[in-house]
């Protein structure tokens, strides 16, 4: 399987070759710069929503297991109303 580089703002989706000779071929710095912002912030939306996942399976099985709402709210850092929706 070929990792895949994905670049939901634009709809373009590279393996790893393809992008390394997509960047091979754009001469214009300011395009490289404006390729490379794109990636990054699809990384860190990717890594932040990840996180925010996990906090939400901690916090399920944190209610399933009868623990009190408050320590929840503290473990998790989850609102209130992102608790009561896992009901």
């Amino acid at each position: 399987m070929k990792p895949i580089l994905a670049c939901h703002n634009i709809g373009i989706q590279y393996t790893s070759f393809q992008f390394i000779d997509e960047c091979k071929k754009i001469e214009d710095q300011e395009s490289r710069d404006v390729l490379n912002t794109v990636l990054s912030e699809g990384m860190k939306t990717s890594k932040e929503k990840v996180k925010k996942a996990e906090k939400i399976r901690v916090a399920r099985d944190l209610v399933k297991a009868g623990v009190a709402i408050d320590i929840i709210l503290r473990t998790t850092g989850l609102s209130p109303e992102e608790i009561v929706q896992l009901r």
